[in-house]
């Protein structure tokens, strides 16, 4: 299990919340920080924030966001404007870039970027495709280590890894093909049989 690294989670809320601007709605940040978290894992065996994420009926959420958001306003790090149903991130200080690797820093703009021009609906959208989502149940823990298993299965296909053009970056760095989601919840059965031994 990774350490949750409370400082970094908030540097990288006030970097997505920078980038996005006006478009930074509470929801966005916290879809922006699972992709984030969860590709920086599947490209370096280890996540950004070491956050947990949990199954909710709009897709994977930080666990802890709403407590954290939470104090960022009480401590006047952050503001939050209503904007007809969403809540609007406005940073109030600068986010500490150096708080990150090159790597992690590298991703949390990639995707704070892709992520920038697309509409709540559509990020939590997206999300409901991901087979972390898709094979937990409304209030679980979704693991980082379901990457792991898609990257195995890809492998014994035996084909090369599929290229995709960089605007389907978000989808399928983490997705999975059609029909694969039962193959992957009988794989994690047979490991939660195999861990209760």
């Amino acid at each position: 299990m990774f350490t949750y690294d409370e400082d970094k989670f908030i540097e990288a809320i006030l970097l997505i919340a920078e980038i996005q601007g006006e478009g930074a709605k509470k929801t966005k940040v916290a879809k922006t920080l699972f992709y984030a978290d969860f590709i920086s894992y599947k490209n370096s065996k280890r996540p950004i924030t070491g956050s947990k994420y949990i199954n909710l009926k709009n897709g994977p959420v930080p666990a802890n966001y709403q407590s954290v958001f939470s104090k960022l306003k009480r401590e006047g790090t952050i503001s939050i404007k209503k904007s007809g149903k969403y809540q609007i991130i406005i940073p109030r200080k600068k986010p500490n870039r150096q708080a990150f690797t090159n790597s992690e820093l590298e991703t949390l703009l990639q995707i704070a970027e892709d992520i920038k021009p697309l509409t709540s609906t559509q990020i939590s959208d997206y999300s409901h495709e991901f087979i972390g989502w898709q094979i937990s149940k409304i209030g679980e823990y979704i693991n980082y280590e379901i990457i792991d298993m898609i990257r195995v299965n890809e492998e014994k296909e035996g084909d090369d890894p599929p290229q995709y053009e960089e605007c389907d970056y978000i989808e399928k760095a983490l997705f999975s093909e059609p029909g694969f989601v039962n193959q992957v919840a009988r794989t994690i059965e047979r490991y939660k049989d195999g861990k209760s031994q």
